[in-house]
């Protein structure tokens, strides 16, 4: 018999085990930062700071969700003034708690939520001719889409509103919103900005080295022309005063040497000039090709970029 009750009670314990250990389990470290905000929220409500315990509520909720931290948010906000913000929060609490089953703090939530709805400010923002990729905020938070142009509850207050799209001027308007009053801001219809003007076209700049080669070039190969021709004037006297290389007379030969010289010399000049002159003139001519051949392509791009 006393063995029977040995093993009942073995049994008993075995299958009691998983449940003690799970019951002594160790909360998740998300649920025990929320529950350490939450109080410290409820302290700073002791000691006066509203806001700063509004937010450490707003975090526990964030962490895990519950009806009573919703409650106790609801009551922060109304406390600030934050009509609007009290309202959603209570509105929460009733959808938690009737999932939750938490019948009666899902009453008390509906019932401050009806108290409080008769005195919500309502904001309507009235979008004219919405341009594609239209962007809005309210107080710098996005506005959805499904809710412009429908009066939407807000806390009292200025409602700064920001529009934007792309391709147009952004447009900025504020308006006050009253507990228990509606307000109704316009959009207007945004200005398209101007397409950018292309680049204007790179300024001509004249290069007067080409032209300076070319005139250098020029007066050298004239100069050689020149020289040419005297020389070939004085191998014309030569010849006809000494025929054949014959001279009538030794002063005559003496003369006729002379011009010999200087038939040689504006040989020699004319030569040099013909040729440096030639070589001038076609570095001038080149350059001038060059640089025409460099607006063009220049001129082209740019008509190309603007087409």
């Amino acid at each position: 018999m006393t063995r029977r009750w040995l093993a009942a009670l073995t049994t008993i314990l075995v299958l009691l085990a998983p449940a003690t250990a799970r019951a002594q389990a160790s909360p998740p470290p998300a649920k025990i930062q929320a529950e350490a905000f939450f109080n410290d929220a409820r302290g700073l409500l002791d000691k006066g700071d509203v806001a700063g315990a509004c937010d450490l509520f707003s975090k526990s909720q964030g962490l895990d969700p519950a009806v009573g931290t919703l409650l106790n948010l609801g009551s922060c906000y109304e406390r600030l003034g934050r009509t609007a913000s009290a309202w959603a929060a209570y509105q929460q609490a009733v959808s938690l708690a009737n999932v939750q089953n938490q019948t009666q703090r899902a009453a008390i939530a509906k019932a401050d939520a009806a108290r409080l709805e008769p005195r919500l400010a309502r904001l309507t923002i009235v979008v004219e001719s919405p341009p594609p990729g239209l962007a809005v905020t309210r107080n710098g938070e996005v506005v959805d889409a499904n809710v412009l142009d429908r009066a939407v509850p807000v806390d009292a207050g200025p409602q700064r509103v920001h529009a934007s799209a792309p391709e147009h001027e952004p447009w900025d308007g504020t308006v006050n919103a009253s507990d228990g009053a509606e307000a109704t801001i316009k959009v207007p219809r945004l200005v398209k900005l101007e397409p950018a003007k292309p680049p204007p076209p790179p300024e001509k700049r004249t290069s007067y080295l080409p032209l300076g080669l070319e005139i250098g070039g020029g007066a050298l190969l004239a100069g050689g022309l020149v020289f040419g021709g005297l020389s070939f004037s004085k191998w014309s006297d030569v010849e006809d005063r000494c025929p054949g290389a014959t001279c009538a007379s030794e002063d005559i030969r003496r003369d006729t040497n002379a011009d010999v010289g200087s038939a040689r010399t504006f040989a020699m000049v004319s030569t040099i000039g013909i040729a440096v002159g030639a070589v001038v003139l076609g570095a001038g001519i080149v350059l001038h090709l060059l640089d025409t051949g460099v607006t063009s392509a220049k001129t082209r791009s740019i008509r190309s970029f603007t087409f």
